[in-house]
């Protein structure tokens, strides 16, 4: 561990890498001071790309308990969670870690979680503070790219807007969404032209993802 944390945090980065496995210091020492050691894998980099992206999913992406491990072990991601989860609490009438973390996986509660308005809040809130926690690992993008509920995370990324506009516009959006009448979507690999002669009086183009790729829905 003192070895990983002087390669990260104290030298420089160079294009000669060389690393070996090994099951202890002595038998290390004595790798790293044989010439010509066979256990010891060495390699040039030969490119360093000058380009890192971080990439938002949407709504579809939750699953129960995301992100438990780092919330109960990063000291950064817990507390861009908690502070989340204490700016829309009272907006939101719950605490959304009740809704996120919970020890056991139930129909229930993933039911609970495919809720919009719990969806939405707490999406943004698990993709924000691995943003936090990377950054603080000195990982920082050059750009941010999101779909969706991710279009907001780049957004207060880049600036856009401060993080209680963004906690707040998510959450409110949620609850709008949430108390619209239901309906059904139907997604098809097939161009808009050829979709659009079929739609009867309840069935609208909902998007147009691409050439190839449409979302039909109806009213419900």
């Amino acid at each position: 561990m003192d070895t990983a944390y002087s390669l990260t945090a104290t030298r420089k980065a160079f294009n000669h890498r060389s690393f070996l496995v090994t099951d202890g210091s002595p038998k290390a020492e004595e790798l790293l001071l044989s010439e010509g050691s066979k256990g010891i894998k060495s390699n040039i980099l030969r490119s360093v790309t000058d380009e890192l992206g971080f990439l938002f999913p949407g709504q579809g992406s939750q699953y129960l308990n995301m992100g438990k491990a780092l919330y109960e072990n990063e000291g950064v991601f817990r507390r861009a969670v908690d502070y989340c989860a204490e700016e829309i609490k009272e907006l939101l009438h719950l605490d959304i870690r009740d809704i996120i973390f919970q020890g056991l996986t139930t129909p229930e509660a993933e039911e609970k979680l495919k809720d919009t308005q719990y969806t939405q809040p707490a999406l943004f809130i698990i993709e924000y503070a691995l943003a936090q926690l990377r950054q603080s690992w000195s990982i920082k993008p050059t750009f941010v790219c999101g779909h969706s509920i991710g279009e907001f995370v780049a957004a207060h990324l880049a600036g856009v807007f401060s993080l209680q506009d963004a906690l707040r516009l998510i959450t409110l959006r949620g609850k709008l969404v949430s108390d619209l009448p239901g309906g059904s979507m139907l997604s098809i690999r097939t161009a808009a032209e050829e979709i659009m002669p079929l739609l009867t009086d309840d069935l609208s183009m909902a998007a147009i993802n691409s050439d190839n790729l449409c979302v039909v829905s109806d009213s419900g």
